[in-house]
């Protein structure tokens, strides 16, 4: 392969070593000229642009695949050179970003090389607020948009005039842009001349303020988040509508009030609903960031950090890319291990028609 004026042999001269034994089909560098070559190849993109990177990314592939034997740390730094290009235009971001493992530069001890895990042990320390804001979302958020769903749609499900327009209207917010929803409830919840406030007013009360006391501001939130639960109401519609009717009138029939045809009929037969919405909500309760961020900021005094909120910051405001990406893994390892304990324990509560 000629490499005259090309990539290589600029890299080669920029380097001053041999940086692979052909023969080994080996790396032959130290930790500190691995990272000048990392450094070389972000500065090379940077300076020629995607396309003639492309190329470099075409010619470096011929000469295949750069993967030692030997200890994990040789095949990581492997992985770092003939990898690089994957990160695509994220320059300075190695495959770091997609794992969450942290054999990334740094440069306030010099040129070092950080190790496997780094960037895991300071999660648990910035955390516990976090952990405890996200958890209160998920245990009383969650449960209570699925309650308010069943209500609306056990509501709706009874013969009512005007029933598709009631139907239409509970359902509708929960397809209204969630920006623009955001900016609605700014307005409903502002201290002076919101309507709520100017409510409060008209009767007497002191106005509350929704969004800037941290003891209620989560509650705030949580609001919001119980009036967009049109989906979930749609949801429970479908599964009540599909009830057999012969067992309401069976239970009339023995002398069933409604609140027995509700536990012991209605619940039952929707329960594949009620996982359906649980899980669904749990995934979202664990990633709520929208109006959180929009309406807050994650404050007053921290008291609306989520956890998402928190990832996203340090991914793309403090730009700790490696941080973020174990926040990442752990978020997405979280929410594996809660949806199979839900699917597990479904096992004892979820009735399936055709099931035994």
């Amino acid at each position: 392969m000629d490499t005259t004026g090309g990539w290589l042999e600029n890299w080669a001269n920029q380097m001053g070593v041999e940086w692979h034994d052909l023969k080994a089909n080996k790396i032959k560098m130290t930790q500190d000229e691995l990272v000048w070559a990392v450094d070389y190849i972000a500065g090379y993109y940077k300076d020629v642009g995607p396309t003639k990177f492309g190329a470099f990314r075409k010619d470096f592939g011929t000469w295949g695949t750069l993967v030692p034997a030997g200890s994990f740390a040789k095949r990581k730094q492997a992985m770092l050179v003939d990898g690089y290009w994957a990160a695509g235009g994220m320059t300075k971001i190695m495959p770091d970003a997609n794992t969450g493992v942290t054999w990334v530069p740094t440069r306030p001890n010099g040129r070092k090389i950080q190790r496997l895990g780094q960037h895991y042990a300071p999660i648990t320390k910035d955390s516990k607020a976090l952990l405890y804001n996200t958890a209160y979302f998920v245990l009383i958020g969650v449960p209570g948009g699925v309650l308010v769903g069943f209500t609306l749609a056990s509501l709706l499900n009874r013969k009512m005039p005007f029933r598709p327009l009631a139907r239409t209207i509970f359902f509708l917010p929960s397809i209204v842009p969630q920006v623009a929803s955001a900016l609605l409830w700014l307005w409903i919840f502002a201290p002076q001349y919101g309507l709520l406030n100017a409510y409060f007013q008209m009767m007497g009360q002191t106005s509350i303020p929704w969004l800037s006391d941290p003891s209620i501001a989560k509650i705030s939130l949580i609001i919001i988040h119980l009036w967009s639960s049109g989906g979930v109401m749609v949801i429970f519609l479908a599964a009540l509508q599909d009830v057999p009717r012969q067992l309401y009138e069976a239970a009339k029939v023995d002398g069933a009030t409604w609140l027995h045809e509700l536990w012991h009929i209605t619940v039952p037969m929707v329960t594949p609903a009620i996982l359906f919405n649980l899980i669904t909500g749990l995934i979202f309760g664990f990633q709520y960031f929208t109006f959180a961020w929009l309406l807050t900021g994650g404050g007053p005094v921290n008291s609306t950090e989520f956890y998402s909120m928190y990832l996203y910051r340090n991914a793309f405001v403090f730009f700790k890319m490696g941080y973020a990406s174990a926040m990442a893994w752990i978020l997405f390892l979280v929410v594996v291990v809660c949806t199979v304990l839900l699917f597990r324990s479904s096992a004892r509560w979820a009735y399936y028609g055709g099931g035994e």
